[in-house]
């Protein structure tokens, strides 16, 4: 029969698994983020050679990238074109990965970590930076806006 360990015990052991996850989440969110950073420029320049050659993005600081899609659309309240906006940004302090598209509550993708490595989450569920790249950017890309969501948060200050 094993050694019974009492509560300061496990406590301690407790706060060692603590201290050794956060130093692994410390040392490797920003990893994560160039994966994940890498994901989405990978799949921009998938859609724009399967599917649209004008679609824009730009890596801003390190810690941004914006995406414009822009779409054709016949519809009663306009015609022409309009743009989506998609902005993924790196949060070192939560740490996570927000994106917004358009005006749209932004999406938050937390990083976590065990005591070895480094994971995004969605709602709880470790992901990929494949899997989070596509819940990320498929609505966004594959969707025409409302005419009342072509401007929002993800659109630069001129």
């Amino acid at each position: 029969m094993p050694p019974v360990i009492n509560w300061v015990e496990r406590k301690f052991q407790m706060e060692q698994v603590l201290k050794q996850r956060e130093q692994v989440l410390k040392e490797k969110a920003t990893d994560l983020w160039d994966d994940a950073r890498s994901a989405i420029q990978d799949c921009c320049n998938s859609f724009r050679r399967r599917y649209d050659e004008g679609l824009e993005d730009k890596l801003e600081n390190g810690l941004r990238i914006r995406i414009i899609r822009s779409f054709m659309v016949d519809h009663p309240l306009t015609t022409g074109t309009l743009k989506r906006r998609i902005l993924a940004a790196f949060n070192e302090t939560v740490p996570c990965i927000e994106v917004t598209v358009d005006d749209e509550i932004p999406i938050q993708f937390k990083i976590d970590a065990d005591t070895s490595r480094a994971f995004i989450t969605n709602e709880g569920r470790e992901i990929t930076a494949d899997e989070f790249s596509e819940m990320a950017l498929k609505r966004a890309l594959c969707t025409p806006p409302e005419p009342s969501r072509a401007k929002g948060p993800a659109t630069p200050e001129l």
